[in-house]
């Protein structure tokens, strides 16, 4: 995703693959430069392309419109049902 948002940022001779040893749950505790070992990178980036970034950026978009909807809904059907009242 990064690639397609921000393509001229990355240097692709620099892209790497890492898994770190700690667990994702763990990044609060350990901070992401140090899981990394300062690349900021997590899984396998070599593997990207434009068409995967564009593809997870609108899956994303989708998503948080989704659930933007999901709650105004409980917020009206709230709202609604203390009127009845």
């Amino acid at each position: 995703m990064m690639m397609y948002l921000w393509k001229k940022n990355i240097c692709l001779e620099k892209v790497r693959n890492f898994v770190p040893v700690y667990q994702r749950a763990d990044l609060d505790w350990v901070g992401i430069v140090k899981a990394t070992n300062g690349n900021g990178c997590w899984g396998f980036p070599k593997g990207a392309t434009l068409k995967k970034g564009k593809k997870e950026f609108e899956n994303c978009v989708n998503y948080i419109i989704s659930e933007v909807k999901r709650v105004e809904r409980i917020y009206r059907s709230s709202k609604d049902s203390k009127r009845s009242k």
